[in-house]
């Protein structure tokens, strides 16, 4: 595998359809529930666990408190997965949602349309690795066949974004980005990767329609790890801190404090939105002047 880093200026080459992957299908270990259907934003649902004021979960009512927990449950939120989905079809024509076995989207979890659709994996907890290789063969036959009827289904699709769906502070110009560049790539790039904080992310970035068969070439030979998938590869990277993204713009949450973390960033988002100030990026502090009173 090779790959590079440098600013991309979002200069687009000719332009195809797009699918992408939203993977859903986690165990979620650390968070100790399914992190996907916490709320992306405190002020819509709340439950707060009085046992652990250190941390506040949400959700669609999902949490079950014990005796000493107080609880408080307002509205319906916007869930962290709801929020993945609705950022990745704002960028993206497709939208296939990776499930686990015999899991149905109830229709009322997202705003529906011809662009979004569900496809349950074949076992439980197999790993993304094993999710997307069985997906993404019938995803791209499924776009040729409905959008193209090309004789080259392959081409017909000129990306593919793959997207964990646990991000909550995922942005359009992340997945704009990774498109952008690959777009404007030799056609011998596989793959645009977001990298943050010096890694590669294989669950956010861009890949051709043709980096499936390495997905399935490496399931097929017993391997379990997507990145092991991704060293057969040529993949160029976006670099988070040289784009400037704010960190949440690539960043997951795996544990209650990744959780409890974020809903405070949104609260800061939030509040300055409220204000009409621009909000400071996460461990910016606010400018300190030397006086009390300027007088211009």
């Amino acid at each position: 595998m090779s790959f590079s880093s440098e600013r991309f200026t979002g200069d687009r080459g000719p332009l195809g359809h797009s699918i992408a992957f939203v993977l859903a299908g986690g165990q979620s270990r650390r968070m100790g529930r399914d992190k996907l259907t916490l709320a992306v934003s405190k002020h819509r649902d709340e439950v707060h666990l009085t046992g652990r004021d250190d941390v506040l979960l949400t959700g669609r009512n999902q949490v079950h408190p014990t005796a000493r927990d107080e609880v408080h449950l307002t509205g319906q939120p916007e869930t962290i997965l709801e929020h993945v989905v609705k950022v990745v079809r704002a960028v993206a024509d497709v939208v296939w949602i990776l499930t686990p076995p015999e899991h149905a989207l109830a229709a009322n979890d997202f705003e529906q349309g011809s662009d979004l659709r569900s496809l349950a994996d074949d076992e439980f907890y197999q790993g993304p690795l094993a999710a997307i290789a069985r997906a993404w063969p019938r995803a791209v036959d499924a776009i040729a066949d409905d959008m193209l009827q090309a004789e080259s289904r392959a081409d017909s699709v000129d990306c593919v974004f793959v997207v964990a769906g646990d991000l909550p502070g995922i942005e359009p110009d992340v997945l704009r980005a990774c498109r952008d560049r690959l777009r404007s790539e030799a056609p011998s790039v596989d793959a645009v990767l977001t990298e943050r904080e010096g890694m590669l992310q294989p669950l956010l970035g861009c890949y051709r329609a043709r980096a499936g068969q390495a997905f399935a070439a490496a399931f097929s030979n017993g391997d379990k790890r997507l990145f092991q998938a991704v060293q057969a590869l040529r993949v160029e990277t976006v670099s988070s801190d040289v784009q400037g993204w704010s960190k949440w713009a690539t960043r997951p949450v795996h544990t209650p404090e990744d959780y409890a973390e974020w809903l405070n960033e949104a609260d800061r988002r939030e509040e300055s939105a409220r204000s009409g100030k621009e909000p400071l990026k996460s461990g910016e502090k606010p400018l300190k002047f030397g006086c009390d009173r300027f007088q211009g």
